[in-house]
Parts: C-alpha cells; structure tokens; sequence
C-alpha cells in the first residue's frame, strides 16, 4: 500500500479508448519512460500495458517507478449481474496485485441513457438508481471491498458522468450505502465539476474517506456550451470539457486543485494523485502539460 502522497500519470493522457478517432498516439513502454523522466512516481495500468503481471511490474521496475492503480467498468446494481460482476473485478485486482499495485478504481458502467445527459443528470430524475438498485450497488461494493483488501489494496469508488452515480446527491447515495472502511473514494475532480458538484466540497465532505485522486480541471466555457447544446458525454469531451492540471486560464477553471489538496493535506490523505486528462491528445502536448502540473500538484498535494 502507499505510504505517503505520490504523483501518477495515467495512461489516458495519451490513449483514449472512448472517442474511437482519439485512439493511441505513444505506447505505454514510452510512456513509462516519459512519467520517469518528469519526475512522476508512478504510472496507471491502461491501453497497451503488457497484458502479463511479471511484465508489467517488470517495466515499471526497470524506470523505478510504482503502479498506482487500474480502472474497471462494473454493473453491480443489478442483482442478477453481481456476483459475475464481482468475479471478473477480482480479475483485475488479482493481475494489479501481482504487479505490485495499490488501488482498484471501479466505477458503475455507463449508460447509453445517461450519457446522453452528461452533466444535466440532475434534471432528469427519471434516470435515477432506485433505492433497491443502490442497496444492491453498495452491498457489492462491500463485498468486492473485502476480496480486494485481502490482496493488500484498497477499493475505491469511481464517480463518473456518464453513469447512474455521478451527481453530487448520488454520490452521497452511495457513500451512504456504503461502509468507510471497505470503500474508499476517488476523488475525480473534473467529473466531479462536470456533473454539478464542487471538487472542494466534496474533498471536505468525504476527507477521510478519499483513497486516491485524478486531478484534473473542466473549462468553465466549455461546459457551458455542452450544457447549452444538449451535448451528450462523447461529444462533451470531443468539445474540450476537460481541460489539464493547472493547465486552464483562471477565469476559465472550474477547479481550485490548490485549495482540494489543502483540505485533503490537513486530513492526513496519503495516497496517490494522478494527473489525468480526458481529451483529444493531439489537440495539445501532454508530456510538456504533465511536466507544467507535477511540481504544482506536489506542492498542492504535500507529494515528496
């Protein structure tokens, strides 16, 4: 497990599998390579890492760098999905652990129905879990919560738009439904701004409970023209919703990445912060973005 605050890279950066024509533009081999020269501690597991645990924390190893987490889509409000669900979660965590991870990210799966709501998922409560349906989701976060942390990692649940937990009463739904010591939080500050929350609010609301963090920000005008054009979640990014650590013009920012890890620093967070961004690789330079962001996030963070 980590000891102590530590900044990652993520994958993503670099190679989205969502918008289909981002696609792939470094290998993860270079990629490893990049996050060692920056200065990063570590890098997430992602498109084109080695498929092979020995490989993986072979490559990681040979740059001394950590693997601070990997990802994973779960359907686990449904009842009859779960325990299949929660097997092939196990699966991930099991390849993560041998590989010398630390965090499982698990979100709820999207929808195609809420996706196309992406952001304004508050004026549609129609498309909302039913009390059963959370029932169901937090006792199979539980569940998976104890099988992961008997692998020596920590589970953390992934807010995320897009999906029926993304807006700031169903986040407090689920951390409702959920117990502090087997679920942590992933605070993503940008989802969390895109569907209508305050990435500061909840940093203090859930404090003790924050297992990890992907900082990154959400241009203000961006989002507002999504918003005012209905754009669903694929079309939002492909619009530049998401915008870099520290990487966004003031007056455009919807984070203050300053101020969340000043909250999180005085509640004792000692976990891994990634720097990680949803958008179109091409459009800007993420090497050159993630050597502008790592001595801010560190100092933000209280990262060594």
């Amino acid at each position: 497990m980590s000891a102590g605050v530590r900044l990652g890279l993520a994958p993503v950066n670099w190679n989205n599998d969502d918008v289909s024509e981002w696609g792939q533009t470094l290998s993860y081999a270079d990629l490893v390579a990049t996050a060692a020269r920056l200065g990063y501690a570590g890098v997430e597991d992602g498109t084109g890492a080695p498929a092979s645990a020995g490989e993986l924390g072979a490559l990681l190893a040979r740059h001394a760098l950590a693997l601070p987490g990997a990802y994973r889509w779960a359907t686990l409000s449904d009842p009859a999905r779960v325990a299949q669900e929660i097997e092939a979660a196990l699966g991930v965590a099991r390849r993560l652990a041998a590989a010398g991870g630390d965090v499982l990210l698990v979100a709820e799966h999207w929808t195609a129905a809420r996706r196309a709501v992406a952001g304004r998922a508050a004026d549609h409560p129609d498309l909302a879990l039913e009390a059963g349906a959370y029932a169901c989701l937090g006792g199979a976060l539980n569940e998976l919560g104890r099988r992961v942390s008997a692998l020596g990692m920590r589970l953390a649940f992934h807010p995320h738009v897009g999906t029926p937990v993304e807006t700031p009463a169903e986040l407090d739904r689920l951390m409702a439904a959920t117990d502090p010591a087997l679920v942590g939080l992933c605070l993503d500050t940008g989802h969390t701004a895109y569907a209508g929350g305050d990435a500061l609010g909840v940093a203090t609301r859930y404090a003790a409970r924050v297992a990890y963090v992907h900082a990154k920000d959400v241009d203000t005008e961006a989002l507002a023209d999504a918003r005012r054009r209905n754009l669903g979640l694929l079309d939002g990014l492909r619009r530049g919703v998401f915008s870099p650590a520290y990487g966004t013009a003031a007056e455009r920012s919807a984070v203050d990445l300053d101020r969340v890890g000043a909250v999180l620093r005085q509640a004792g967070f000692a976990g891994w912060v990634i720097m990680e961004c949803d958008r179109n690789p091409r459009v800007g330079d993420p090497a050159a973005e993630a050597a502008a962001a790592r001595d801010r996030l560190a100092a933000a963070f209280g990262a060594a």
